[in-house]
Formats: structure tokens, sequence, C-alpha cells
């Protein structure tokens, strides 16, 4: 079988607004969520592609700055 990508994980500075965008424009839904006082992470997928792909947003995205 052929590489495929199956999930990505974003460090998001709000959680709670990017599942609400994701939610809103991309119909995807909550179907795991590790958070604990505001930190952690949210996993959301489209109905139905839960196996196939994940959308990971994990807190710490100000904290964060990997890339230039």
């Amino acid at each position: 079988m052929p590489p495929r990508m199956t999930h990505i994980c974003l460090h998001v500075r709000e959680l709670d607004e990017c599942v609400k965008f994701y939610s809103d424009y991309c119909e995807m839904r909550i179907i795991d969520e590790r958070v604990k006082a505001g930190e952690g992470s949210i996993y959301m997928a489209e109905a139905g592609r839960q196996t196939e792909y994940v959308l990971q947003l994990k807190s710490g995205g100000d904290s964060r700055r990997l890339a230039a």
C-alpha cells in the first residue's frame, strides 16, 4: 500500500476558536478530547471519515514558534 496522510497536528493559540472554525467551515466534529484546564488536544474528523483522516488541534501555539 502506498503511503498516505492520515492525520495532521496543528499547535494553536485558542482551542475553542479553532474547533468552532473547523466545525463551522469544514463540517468536522470532535471525535476525541484530551483537555485538562484548557491545555491538551482535540481530535476532529469529517462525519464517516474518522478512520481515514484526523485533525489534531493542540494547545500551545504561542510557545511553539518552530517556523520562521
